[in-house]
């Protein structure tokens, strides 16, 4: 019997109950193949080995189907364990990134992740095969070099060497922040005012102004008559975006399918964002109906992005600084400038920021990069929502708004995002191993981790990390683009 993967729809298992196994084979275009029968076993086997291939979903109108799913969407039921939404899913991160229960029912799952590696894009199934094959790595020690991806050499560091002295500091003042200004309201004092944004956050007074230099609403060389003219001009332009959506009437929303889709999203995706925090606790609560305006006009704003779940997280935070809409609207636009693309539907940018990290891994501690190869775990799927939100379901609402600070600042680099995330995984390593945990105990635990963990060890430990590194004297070009400061500030 000759089967072509790519043409095959789901497969029929035998009832428990039967004296032998047997397998059906339904195609896509919904012929039956005859059953295949095991009077001495192996139909497990055959199922475990094609799973090293696509995703076989047990359907949820009859546990003897199974379902077959292509890699693409294979990534997406994988991350519906990672649990990045608490609530029931709505559009996404919604069609792309299922939210639910931590899910046991799939079949074989920790099989297919050290497959999924290319699932992003759209690999077909001989290239993941060769993929797989090209998964040696070199521990002699010294200098090791894998092909595990195209054009792309692991180099590690035998030794990062001893750990330099790191400190952190106690928020910006008002007063300190006042004395980096000029007697015309310009920012003068840049590197001061950055490198005190990265080493202890600002404190919560300064929030409003300081968070507009960091979100690019302000240049530095703003006095305070061009802060108050750019108020005024982008006051104007985010209620002119604004009222494209109010002033839909009822009938053309009945005929506009595009947008009724997005208000639904948004209505279900505020009333649920943040509820517990002072700010937008309670019924009726304005700065809910605040959040509401600010997302939907962002999706006419940006049309073809258009609003993702994960977006309220991300401006929940700025509202609650900025407490308006329209200063809150254009210092998320900001942010997206830089992060928007990994809300992007192909995922590009979130496949790099993985790739990166397990060079990073790889580079820093390459036993534990193959511990995690050989436990279906070097996907690192298990990070993605640190990077999708920027760990903001990690921490507690205040110590986000002191990490967002941190990563604003590039103060280091403009990847130091990825070196938080090496923080806590390092910093994790020793319960993962011990344990001999998987893809889905790792996604487990990574869960679990949630508002347990230590935010100023953590970006000490970060700092600690980056220096090592840019220490080594040998590294890779893509280890190097991490520890790179950049030259300006900006997006």
């Amino acid at each position: 019997m000759h089967i072509r993967l790519s043409s095959l729809h789901s497969i029929k298992t035998s009832d428990s109950n039967m004296g032998w196994k047997y397998l059906i084979f339904v195609l896509q275009d919904g012929a039956v193949l005859p059953a295949l029968h095991f009077h001495k076993g192996g139909s497990k086997e055959v199922l475990q080995f094609l799973e090293r291939f696509v995703w076989l979903s047990i359907s949820p109108s009859n546990p003897n189907c199974l379902q077959v799913i292509d890699n693409r969407n294979a990534l997406h039921h994988s991350l519906t364990q990672l649990q990045i939404f608490n609530e029931a899913p709505s559009m996404s991160v919604c069609t792309r990134f299922l939210k639910d229960a931590y899910v046991e029912t799939m079949v074989g799952f920790s099989r297919v992740t050290k497959l999924m590696w290319d699932a992003f894009g759209s690999a077909n199934i001989n290239e993941i095969a060769n993929n797989e094959k090209k998964i040696e790595i070199d521990c002699t020690p010294g200098i090791a070099v894998s092909s595990y991806e195209p054009g792309f050499e692991f180099v590690t560091c035998n030794k990062l060497g001893d750990d330099p002295a790191v400190s952190r500091l106690e928020p910006l003042t008002d007063v300190e922040f006042t004395s980096f200004f000029d007697s015309r309201g310009c920012l003068v004092e840049i590197d001061k005012f950055l490198e005190r944004a990265f080493r202890g956050g600002l404190g919560h007074g300064i929030r409003q102004e300081a968070w507009k230099y960091l979100l690019n609403y302000y240049s530095f060389d703003f006095n305070n008559e061009m802060k108050l003219d750019r108020k005024h001009q982008k006051t104007g332009e985010y209620h002119s975006i604004k009222q494209q959506w109010q002033l839909i009437t009822p009938t053309q929303e009945k005929n506009f399918k595009e947008f009724r889709l997005r208000k639904s999203t948004v209505e279900k995706d505020v009333l649920r964002t943040d509820r517990t925090h002072e700010f937008y606790k309670g019924e009726d609560n304005p700065n809910v109906k605040k959040l509401y305006n600010i997302l939907l006009t962002y999706s006419f704003y940006n049309f073809d992005l258009g609003y993702v779940q994960g977006m309220s997280d991300l401006v929940s935070p700025i509202l609650f600084v900025m407490e308006n809409e329209a200063d809150t609207f254009w210092c998320f636009v900001g942010l997206m400038e830089r992060i928007g693309s990994n809300f992007d539907i192909d995922q590009k940018e979130i496949q790099k920021q993985l790739s990166l990290l397990y060079g990073l891994i790889r580079f820093v501690d390459p036993e534990f990069c193959n511990y995690l190869d050989t436990h279906d775990s070097n996907n690192l799927y298990f990070c993605f929502r640190w990077l999708l939100v920027l760990f903001k379901r990690e921490f507690t609402f205040q110590e986000t708004m002191l990490l967002w600070e941190v990563l604003w600042s590039q103060r280091l680099s403009q990847h130091f995002l990825l070196f938080i995330c090496l923080a806590i995984i390092m910093n994790q390593k020793q319960v993962i191993v011990s344990n001999n945990y998987g893809f889905n105990e790792i996604i487990k635990h990574v869960n679990e981790l949630a508002l347990k963990l230590n935010l100023e060890d953590i970006l000490k430990k970060a700092e600690t990390m980056f220096i090592q590194v840019k220490r080594c004297k040998t590294m890779p070009s893509n280890i190097k683009e991490l520890t790179e400061t950049p030259n300006s500030f900006g997006p």
